[in-house]
């Protein structure tokens, strides 16, 4: 879940396929999404996703969705369009490029945007950070294969990532679930 700049809750909705939104009064409604899996992308209530798990604001109120099994970034419009950002559309991979040439593992978890917009995500099947620019270039951040190595970009090692957050000096901090730390 993220705060929104509105203050509302955004969710994202793993076994539903929607983004909800929370109100600060407890009101639930679906931001986006029909509710029946796919990769279809348009208007925020025909979209369609396949098992969204993370959500990031950017700093000009577009919405971020980690869209799991379509191994793909989703944005959201502040006016409620939904387009396929980064990520091939049900290709696993670890192939770094622009947009939707690129390629992540069925296991995209968190999502996270820095002060300067570039998102981040927990690309804990191949076990890698990425880091998606605001152009849609998808760079590998950190990590390789599968270990707990402390090290450098791709010299590091992480296994089984499952949380992402980003501190106010932009320094990313991660949760590895097997290798616990």
């Amino acid at each position: 879940l993220t705060i929104g700049p509105d203050d509302n809750i955004y969710v994202a909705g793993f076994a539903n396929h929607r983004i909800r939104k929370v109100t600060p009064s407890g009101v639930v409604t679906t931001f986006s999404g029909s509710g029946t899996s796919g990769s279809s992308d348009g208007v925020s209530s025909t979209a369609r996703f396949n098992n969204p798990v993370g959500v990031a604001f950017n700093s000009k109120g577009d919405l971020y969705v980690s869209d799991y099994n379509n191994h793909t970034i989703r944005k959201i419009t502040p006016e409620g369009t939904v387009s396929t950002f980064a990520g091939t559309v049900g290709t696993s991979g670890t192939t770094d490029a622009v947009s939707t040439t690129a390629q992540f593992s069925a296991s995209i978890y968190d999502i996270v945007a820095d002060s300067n917009n570039n998102l981040y995500v927990n690309d804990s099947g191949n076990y890698r950070i990425r880091k998606i620019t605001p152009n849609g270039t998808v760079s590998t951040l950190a990590g390789s294969t599968s270990g707990t190595t402390d090290a450098t970009g791709t010299s590091a090692q992480f296994n089984t990532i499952v949380g992402l957050t980003i501190g106010p000096d932009d320094n990313i901090y991660v949760a590895g679930f097997a290798n616990h730390r």
